[in-house]
């Protein structure tokens, strides 16, 4: 699968120097600190609706132990483990934690220029959707809503819950007026 990529920058339209250089800079920095925070919120948050209750059984398992789990909690025949708990809806993105611990953050503060990468393997199937077999059951798919939460910060319009918009723009000049007064 293919991973995610968000990016922001800014260009400058007449070349800047000095201390309106410098609170521009600073004030991207700090708009860049702030959508970070919004992005890992968007996918930690229970915001996202799911169309049924999932089992979590928590902790690190082999893919096989976690497919065995699943498939006899599902059929009742008493051969897995309890889970520990059962997600409802709406539900954070966070299952294993691997795709909130793959984003990359870098950040150029002399071209104004700031990227985020998700690079998990399953990071596009989460945030496009996706139709899948669960656990490699070729006998069964299932669609994997799409959680776009990448658009959810920065456009909106999407099904998520609790979610605002982040006004970059108006946020970037807000902070560049308040260093240069």
């Amino acid at each position: 699968m293919t991973n995610i990529r968000a990016t922001i920058g800014f260009e400058v339209t007449s070349d800047i120097e000095g201390k309106l250089r410098l609170a521009t800079e600073q004030a991207f920095a700090q708009v860049a600190g702030e959508l970070t925070g919004r992005l890992d919120a968007a996918v930690s948050g229970d915001h996202w609706p799911w169309p049924d209750a999932t089992p979590r059984f928590g902790g690190s398992r082999d893919l096989q132990s976690a497919a065995d789990n699943w498939n006899t909690y599902l059929t009742g025949n008493g051969m897995g483990q309890r889970p520990k708990s059962v997600a409802g809806s709406p539900r954070s993105i966070v299952d294993s934690g691997n795709l909130k611990q793959s984003r990359d953050f870098s950040l150029n503060r002399a071209t104004l220029q700031a990227e985020w990468n998700w690079n998990a393997d399953y990071a596009a199937a989460v945030h496009e959707g996706a139709y899948i077999h669960p656990f490699g059951n070729r006998n069964k798919i299932v669609q994997i809503p799409a959680r776009p939460w990448t658009q959810a910060v920065i456009e909106g319009n999407t099904v998520a819950t609790g979610i605002p918009v982040y006004p970059i723009a108006a946020n970037l000049r807000k902070y560049i007026k308040q260093r240069v007064g």
